[in-house]
């Protein structure tokens, strides 16, 4: 096995990514750029149609990842064997996490992950992952921007590699110092003490088990009138979607507001962007509309579940306490006293 290390930067489309990596160069590090930029010129340059601009030709589609497959590969087997540390925007896993993205299947064929092509051990690669700072209309809309950013987490989860995730938008300079406490992870013989340091930049190191808390996931809150007009908040854990009925169809407002929740059966996760309407005769059959959804944060899993949501209308720290086998109390938690439990060893250093 070589004693390369390796850091991948990925996110969503205008996360920063190239930004980050441009700086990082100036810093000396090995970098390699992203070939997806080069293949589209080329394919503008032979005048040819690029996928998104025809999103209904899958051939087409498939094309366009094979040659970036191709040309991802090429890129990386001609990088020198006598480079230590390699820094990458992007790698063989996005073009995965892309294609499965549109056709939901991972059967690309020739793609290989970039741990075996480098012949590396899974724990000599790290993976940050930006969240989006901006909306790039031209290549695809705020919603599917975040469910690339989700399939792109799934990816490198499924590969095995340890990834660092953000829970905040942050400036060039933190992602910078991000960086470079990763790769003395990377580095280091005993790597608890530099986690716990990332984690005070408000750091997200997510776990092959997604247990360890926090973690960031997203829920949705539909608006359901069914037999009765009620909420479903649905909180995505693993592949499943954990729900919740809340028959009063509000959401508490004032710290320590606590309505009824009834749990439900987890749900697909196709569930969590569904609205329309639910035929009769089917269970919950009705219309549903989706109230809130974005992205949240769970502290805490058990007979108390602890999150913080972060929707357009639905903000801030809720529990959800079970009080028997399937009803919850669903409170607003006291913000100010939540932030000082729940964050006071997340929070980024002062200066």
């Amino acid at each position: 096995m070589s004693n390369k290390k390796i850091v991948i930067i990925t996110g969503p489309a205008a996360s920063g990514k190239t930004t980050l990596v441009n700086e990082l160069a100036k810093k000396g590090y090995y970098t390699v750029e992203e070939m997806a930029i080069k293949v589209i010129r080329q394919w503008q340059h032979e005048k040819r149609t690029l996928p998104w601009e025809d999103p209904d030709n899958e051939s087409l589609f498939e094309e366009f990842e094979k040659e970036l497959l191709r040309a991802e590969i090429q890129q990386k087997q001609s990088i020198p064997d006598d480079v230590d540390l390699i820094i990458m925007d992007r790698s063989l896993e996005d073009i995965l996490a892309y294609y499965y993205n549109k056709t939901k299947h991972i059967d690309l064929d020739g793609w290989v992950p970039t741990y075996k092509l480098m012949n590396v051990d899974k724990e000599d690669i790290a993976v940050l992952i930006l969240l989006p700072v901006a909306i790039d209309e031209e290549y695809m809309t705020a919603e599917q921007q975040w469910s690339i950013y989700y399939d792109i987490i799934k990816i490198y989860k499924l590969i095995g590699y340890k990834i660092y995730e953000e829970l905040k938008v942050t400036d060039v300079q933190t992602r910078l110092e991000y960086v470079d406490e990763i790769i003395k992870s990377l580095r280091a013989s005993d790597t608890n003490i530099i986690e716990n340091y990332i984690r005070h930049l408000y750091m997200n190191i997510l776990k092959e088990d997604q247990e360890a808390y926090p973690f960031t996931t997203r829920f949705t809150i539909h608006d359901h009138y069914a037999s009765h007009h009620h909420f479903d908040l649905r909180i995505k854990k693993g592949d499943k979607a954990p729900s919740w009925a809340l028959p009063k169809a509000h959401i508490p407002s004032k710290d320590g507001e606590r309505i009824l929740a009834v749990r439900t059966p987890d749900h697909d996760l196709k569930w969590m962007s569904f609205k329309g309407e639910i035929p009769e005769g089917e269970y919950g059959a009705g219309t549903v509309d989706i109230y809130d959804k974005g992205k949240c944060i769970i502290y805490k899993w058990g007979s108390t579940i602890v999150v913080e949501f972060f929707g357009n209308k639905v903000k801030g720290f809720y529990s959800l306490v079970k009080t028997d086998d399937k009803n919850y109390l669903f409170i607003r938690m006291n913000q100010e006293a939540a932030e000082e439990k729940y964050k006071k060893d997340s929070q980024l250093p002062n200066g």
